[in-house]
């Protein structure tokens, strides 16, 4: 058992130490895990930095179809700035989908 820090304030939840498998067969052996009442989304399991550190996680929204890949092992350094072939011109509204900026608030008059 162990104490686990959440919203709701801390909870004792049970621990086990299990093999995890991946979608493409590979099996991450004896990872520390602490049970949840209840994931949002219907999710079984999180996975988290110890087993997303092991390798390279991507997550794309092209065209508006959202694609997250992963692979172990790391095979080669990806940066979207820096290997940027050409300078974009985002025309992303503050507030819309896929923005980072907060909208303005409209003056009033």
């Amino acid at each position: 058992m162990s104490n686990v820090h959440t919203a709701n304030g801390i909870a004792l939840q049970p621990t086990f130490i299990v093999d995890i498998v991946l979608p493409n067969g590979l099996k991450v052996r004896d990872v520390t895990v602490t049970g949840a009442t209840a994931l949002s989304g219907g999710c079984d399991v999180l996975i988290g930095m110890d087993i997303i550190g092991l390798g390279d996680l991507s997550i794309t929204n092209y065209k508006g179809c959202t694609c997250m890949s992963f692979r172990i092992p790391s095979m080669h350094e990806v940066d979207y700035v820096k290997n940027l072939s050409f300078k974009l011109t985002p025309n992303i509204k503050a507030g819309q989908p896929g923005s980072n900026v907060t909208p303005k608030k409209k003056k009033r008059r």
